[in-house]
């Protein structure tokens, strides 16, 4: 399904990379889900075994993330450069979206090529 960014409702079930135990998702805590379950918790810190890369994956997620200070337009750089090394020692193709509060699932509006990133003009 559907990758999105969202606030926990508090009690999603969850497992740790590397773990075992399964833990929750805090109520108000930012997750990554898609709609079966939490894929990422603590914005991208924790991740699940399910989205682990290994020499098998053929699709995988990689995320960067933004503080509030971070210009729309340095992500978008960051991402470009990231989907450059994917092809050049990877071999692989990248796809690529800005995840914001107006658009915060993966999705036709959120693919870089069809946003428009405001330019952050200096005072």
């Amino acid at each position: 399904g559907n990758i999105r960014l969202a606030i926990a409702k508090g009690g999603e079930p969850f497992t740790t990379l590397g773990s075992r135990e399964e833990a929750k998702a805090q109520e108000g805590e930012i997750i990554y889900r898609d709609d079966v379950e939490v894929l990422c918790k603590a914005w991208n810190w924790r991740e699940c075994d399910k989205s682990k890369i290994t020499e098998e994956s053929k699709n995988v997620s990689l995320i960067i993330e933004g503080l509030e200070h971070t210009r729309p337009k340095e992500i978008t750089k960051a991402l470009k450069e990231l989907s450059t090394l994917i092809q050049k020692y990877c071999g692989g193709k990248a796809e690529l979206y800005y995840l914001d509060k107006e658009i915060s699932e993966v999705c036709d509006a959120s693919n870089i090529e069809n946003r428009v990133i405001a330019v952050d003009i200096p005072e």
